[in-house]
């Protein structure tokens, strides 16, 4: 009788079998969970514990679906966000505080509440990995950019600098060679339309002037208009290679722009009519100069603007005045005597012009005319 007291209004579970039973086990929270005793767990009493859970409904809720699906549209939007606009390192360390954050959510209250905490950190890698291939597509993109717009010495030169560095201004031992077209003003009032002015424009820089930097490493300083300017910084080890080097770059140039000028007819018979091709053919002409000087290298533009980086000095404007000595000439290239020593030196033919006062300065400068030395004129 006293059995059945202590059975009166409940529900009695009995396990027919020991506790060690293997028959009569269950995988529990209590054999897999962190901090575990990784036992299993017998049968009956997972029963009497899942009914005392309904009785005392004190089971782990989960929030509404709808509370979720908030959930998981906050943590996308603050991934995206922390992911734009601060670095990577950052972005880990909101990723841990926001694991922190879910499972701190768990236990909040008494009542255990199963938040989404592997959902919610999948969403946050899941938008962690799409602005991380978004950048990295914009970066490889803008890089793309840069490499086409921008000369690769400088290009590997600033991309080799920390962030928010600038590029040091400093006094740099330089050759610097320019070139211009004679006769580039008649021609864009001949080809009144832009495109086969920039036509004619490219395929001229693209057979001529791209040898100064794919085959003699020139640093690109611009392009204006018909005008093009390349420079090569001089070091102490290597001056007499990178003088040398300059001087072939401004005949390999010449002859190239002669060879363009040439076949200018036969290239664009289908484009222009015989009339242009003629007025084009005889105008069309240029003119090169090489100087070597110290001059100032580094960033040119607003602080929040667009900034250039190249070179200012002396020899630019000296070699400007040179280049346009070449129409009063008979010469496509004009050097000072200071190149014409080592041009001598390397076996390359220079011809006196004489000592003559440049535009902008005070004292004459004594000037010679390069060429080969099958060329009559030397």
């Amino acid at each position: 009788m006293r059995m059945a007291s202590l059975a009166k209004d409940k529900a009695v579970i009995f396990q027919v079998t020991t506790p060690v039973d293997v028959t009569d086990t269950v995988i529990t929270a209590m054999t897999n969970a962190f901090f575990s005793p990784k036992q299993l767990t017998p049968g009956a009493q997972f029963l009497a514990d899942a009914v005392e859970t309904l009785l005392n409904q004190d089971y782990p809720r989960r929030p509404m679906s709808w509370v979720n699906h908030l959930l998981f549209f906050i943590i996308a939007l603050a991934t995206v966000a922390t992911a734009a606009w601060l670095r990577p390192a950052k972005l880990w360390v909101f990723g841990l505080g926001l694991f922190l954050v879910l499972v701190g959510l768990c236990w909040l209250n008494p009542i255990v509440q199963l938040w989404p905490v592997t959902a919610g950190f999948a969403v946050f890698l899941s938008a962690t990995l799409e602005v991380v291939t978004m950048r990295f597509v914009i970066g490889l993109r803008q890089g793309q950019l840069l490499t086409r717009y921008m000369p690769q010495q400088i290009y590997h030169l600033l991309i080799a600098m920390k962030p928010n560095q600038m590029s040091p201004n400093t006094c740099q031992q330089v050759v610097v060679l320019m070139s211009d077209l004679e006769g580039y003003t008649n021609i864009t009032g001949i080809l009144r339309d832009p495109e086969s002015l920039f036509n004619l424009m490219n395929d001229y820089l693209n057979e001529t002037s791209l040898i100064l930097d794919s085959k003699y490493n020139g640093w690109l300083e611009s392009y204006v208009g018909d005008m093009v300017c390349y420079y090569w910084p001089v070091s102490e080890h290597s001056a007499q290679h990178t003088y040398k080097n300059a001087l072939m770059a401004a005949l390999e140039l010449s002859a190239l722009q002669q060879q363009f000028f040439a076949t200018v007819s036969e290239r664009y018979t289908k484009q222009f009519n015989a009339e242009v091709l003629q007025q084009i053919a005889q105008t069309i002409d240029a003119g090169i100069a090489v100087n070597a000087g110290m001059a100032a290298m580094g960033d040119l533009g607003p602080n929040k603007g667009v900034r250039k980086f190249g070179i200012l000095g002396d020899p630019i404007n000296l070699v400007s005045r040179m280049e346009a000595l070449t129409r009063l000439f008979n010469t496509e290239i004009i050097i000072p005597q200071t190149l014409a020593d080592i041009a001598v030196t390397v076996g390359i033919a220079v011809r006196r012009l004489g000592l003559i006062c440049v535009k902008g300065r005070n004292q004459p400068t004594m000037l010679y005319a390069m060429g080969k030395h099958d060329d009559p004129r030397f």
